[in-house]
């Protein structure tokens, strides 16, 4: 019995123990409270170079940033005071630098500078397609720090900031073509530019061409070419117009053609008619136009008869007009379409039928077989 009590109180005493220890541990690994006091501090900085600070209840051995934000904040101590020195923040994106301040190698305190990043907006800022030849000016609003910078220019275009506002002159186009240029401007790291695209349709859109059929531009050689001319009539009509043979009879072809004057494009329609012409014996032969895949592959339609129409209306081939050195002025027809079953074909490939009715069914294809095919063409302005 005597035994037991002295076991007792002895696992009692390991137990008291065990606990002490454990609450030793726990206020060695305990993170300590720093003694600094901050009186007061301005750690937000503009984007401009800026200055801050911090004043404490003591005076620091040391203060400082990591390394790599050093490149931007400089920090010495002042006595009480922390001092610290922004340079200019050249992007539009703000940044931080954790700064530490050290009273003695076991205190510390650390606290978040920020800086602004600079504000340059070119407000409504959008590229200028200026459709005709005449000199004109453009103005763009600015919001901005510091003032920007216009980095180039073609020589037909003159470009400033001035008065919180991005002034474009564009000279009279005396050219005789299409002409882009871009105004690049930078404020700090901070770049970009507006496109100047300016042209005259009736001056440099319309007239004489020569329409390449299997054109390669790799090699750039076509296997023929046409001439061809791009009008307009009195109702705003533009077409494209050009002769071909059918058997021994020289067939005027008129191609509708739809014009688009932000793209500087212009459209032709599957399932257009294109000519007409009447023979003495045999009547009336009608020409339509139908779109095929570069292989050769068409989307044809069923209407509700059954009868297989040779087109799809949802089938268009565009070329966007542009001007180069080597071509002149230029542009090369592609284009997509979807039928019902909602396949699609690209097309690069542009048939001509013959019909005996005033509609592209394919009962009335003279031949069962395509009058023409065109096909990877491009359309060439002459020189004038």
């Amino acid at each position: 019995m005597k035994m037991k009590k002295i076991f007792s109180m002895l696992l009692a005493a390991s137990c008291l123990f065990g606990l002490a220890s454990c609450g030793d541990d726990d206020s060695n690994l305990a993170t300590q409270l720093s003694t600094i006091k901050v009186l007061s501090s301005q750690t937000s900085l503009q984007a401009c170079p800026d200055t801050g600070s911090v004043v404490l209840d003591c005076e620091p051995v040391k203060a400082y940033v990591s390394d790599a934000d050093q490149s931007w904040l400089q920090v010495e101590v002042k006595g009480d005071s922390v001092k610290f020195y922004a340079k200019q923040n050249l992007t539009t994106e703000s940044r931080n630098a954790m700064l530490t301040i050290k009273k003695n190698a076991n205190d510390s305190v650390m606290l978040n500078v920020d800086q602004l990043g600079m504000i340059f907006i070119v407000q409504n800022k959008v590229d200028i397609m200026q459709v005709n030849d005449d000199a004109n000016s453009y103005y763009f609003n600015v919001k901005t720090d510091y003032e920007g910078k216009v980095v180039s220019t073609p020589g037909w275009i003159t470009a400033k900031f001035e008065d919180s506002r991005l002034k474009i002159d564009v000279a009279s186009n005396e050219e005789g073509h299409i002409r882009v240029g871009y105004v690049a401007y930078s404020c700090g790291n901070f770049k970009d530019s507006v496109k100047v695209t300016q042209y005259d349709f009736e001056k440099d859109i319309l007239g004489n061409y020569e329409l390449w059929i299997g054109y390669n531009p790799i090699t750039d050689v076509m296997e023929r070419k046409v001439d061809a001319v791009l009008s307009q009539n009195a109702n705003g009509l533009v077409t494209l117009n050009f002769s071909a043979l059918y058997g021994k009879v020289t067939v005027p072809l008129q191609f509708p053609m739809t014009f688009d004057s932000d793209s500087i494009s212009l459209s032709i329609n599957s399932g257009d008619q294109v000519a007409s012409y009447k023979d003495k014996k045999k009547g009336w032969t009608y020409f339509f136009t139908v779109f095929a895949s570069p292989t050769g592959s068409i989307l044809p339609s069923v209407d509700a008869n059954g009868d297989t129409l040779l087109l799809n209306k949802s089938g268009i081939i565009t070329a966007h007009m542009q001007y180069d050195k080597k071509k002149g002025t230029y542009g090369s027809f592609s284009g997509l379409a979807y039928n019902e079953g909602g396949y699609s074909a690209e097309f690069k490939r542009m048939y001509i039928g013959a019909f005996s009715a005033s509609y592209p069914y394919k009962k009335y294809l003279i031949n069962n077989e395509w009058w023409a095919s065109l096909y990877d063409m491009v359309l060439v302005k002459k020189e004038k």
